[in-house]
């Protein structure tokens, strides 16, 4: 990503541009057909680009809102009867999708004085992805079973990492809280 801190000190702004890759490991897990089928869904990877606007709120802390659009792959999910007879007896699957949404977030940036352009980064962000519909296939052949079932899909993630910034203390659009 990118920032640029302006204004006099104590009323320091910070703009910036953004973009990351997540590999994840999300599962849910649902009910469809009045409680007859049972599946977990995965959630194995998003992308998100977006904006961000913060304040800095003490010397070397920064708070933010960010924004932006994103994208998330759901990975096959298998369902079974539910109580199944015999146990775990896949009956259907929903093939792999990806969805694209939007998400919305804030959090708090702090620069870690030991070692200058580090920082610790804790974030919460929302988002939410288009609807769908989701196929059932039949486990034994693949085709359609003549069912499917529309799907919301949202998450909720809070984040926190290290972040180190490359040119720390260089011109002038170089953050520096």
């Amino acid at each position: 990503g990118c920032d640029y801190q302006f204004g006099a000190m104590g009323t320091d702004f910070v703009v910036g541009v953004f973009g990351n890759y997540d590999f994840a490991s999300m599962k849910g897990t649902y009910t469809v057909q009045n409680g007859n089928l049972t599946g977990q869904e995965k959630l194995s990877s998003s992308w998100a680009v977006g904006g961000r606007i913060g304040w800095v709120a003490l010397p070397g802390l920064l708070t933010y809102f960010s924004a932006g659009y994103t994208e998330a792959t759901f990975d096959r999910t298998n369902l079974s009867f539910f109580p199944a007879i015999p146990a775990n007896v896949n009956v259907a699957y929903f093939d792999a999708q990806t969805y694209k949404g939007w998400f919305i977030g804030a959090g708090d940036e702090y620069a870690l004085k030991f070692l200058p352009g580090l920082f610790w980064k804790t974030e919460y962000r929302f988002s939410e992805f288009d609807s769908g519909r989701l196929i059932h296939r039949a486990t034994a052949t693949g085709l359609p079973t003549g069912t499917s079932v529309d799907t919301d899909k949202y998450t909720h993630t809070i984040r926190s990492e290290l972040v180190y910034r490359f040119n720390w203390g260089g011109g002038g659009v170089v953050a520096k809280y």
